[in-house]
């Protein structure tokens, strides 16, 4: 697909608010049964906008990941070199407390498969890192107990997904979103 250039101009008018909203989103790889094409459009932006919706399989479900305020960041970097390269695209944030819960999520929904994660940005835009064929993995996953009062008990995590393409932009539905 080609590209449609446009000229860049700055919006004064509205403001880059930074960070991440507490929830994301993340489905398993194996979950996926219908993964949308890019726009074929040519407006700024179609080429890493996703047409239509992420389907799953019959009785799969999205997992939101409630994380703690203002800890949700998205790193999105290009390396390489003339004509070669790809981008790092990852997501960070923590989640409060110590239960098993968290921990056994992070086990399992990081199976040698992968997932995708979906991240809505305080502006609203929605953003997803890791595809059928470039999934995401944590990482990092760090469970700190604290040793004395002041101290979070917490989980801090880094999902990244390796990828031809910065992460897309998502205007689908989530559906269905598991208890």
């Amino acid at each position: 697909m080609g590209c449609a250039l446009k000229s860049l101009r700055r919006d004064c008018t509205t403001r880059a608010t930074p960070g991440l909203k507490t929830t994301l989103t993340v489905v398993a790889i194996n979950d996926i049964d219908v993964w949308p094409s890019l726009l074929t459009t040519s407006g700024a932006g179609d080429n890493v906008t996703l047409d239509g919706d992420i389907e799953l399989k019959v009785d799969k479900e999205f997992y939101e990941v409630e994380i703690d305020s203002d800890t949700g960041e998205g790193d999105f970097l290009f390396e390489g070199q003339n004509g070669s390269g790809g981008w790092e695209n990852k997501i960070m944030g923590e989640i409060s407390g110590n239960s098993a819960a968290v921990a056994g999520f992070a086990k399992c929904i990081n199976s040698p498969c992968g997932f995708v994660m979906l991240a809505k940005a305080k502006n609203g835009t929605i953003r997803v890192i890791g595809s059928p064929d470039e999934p995401a993995f944590f990482t990092r996953w760090n469970e700190k107990t604290g040793k004395l009062i002041k101290d979070k008990a917490h989980h801090a995590f880094e999902a990244l997904a390796t990828q031809a393409d910065p992460p897309y932009y998502y205007e689908g539905t989530i559906t269905p979103i598991a208890e």
